[in-house]
């Protein structure tokens, strides 16, 4: 039980840093965005598109182990 609470907490955090990636590539807020192509947007793209995947696969863990 504890190690699926830290996996949780986890996946929470890595999916909040990959939306943040996103955010600060896009800036919708501001209606500024990164320059697309730019060094700038390709490694906020790299990190969003890794902490993605990352709390992918936390999630399937997560699944797993409630389903043992």
């Amino acid at each position: 039980m504890r190690l699926r609470a830290a996996l949780e907490v986890e996946h929470m955090a890595v999916f909040f840093c990959a939306c943040a990636h996103f955010q600060i590539k896009t800036n919708h807020k501001n209606n500024e965005t990164t320059i697309a192509d730019s060094q700038e947007y390709i490694a906020l793209e790299k990190l969003e598109v890794e902490g993605y995947a990352t709390a992918k696969q936390l999630r399937r863990e997560i699944l797993t182990e409630v389903s043992s």
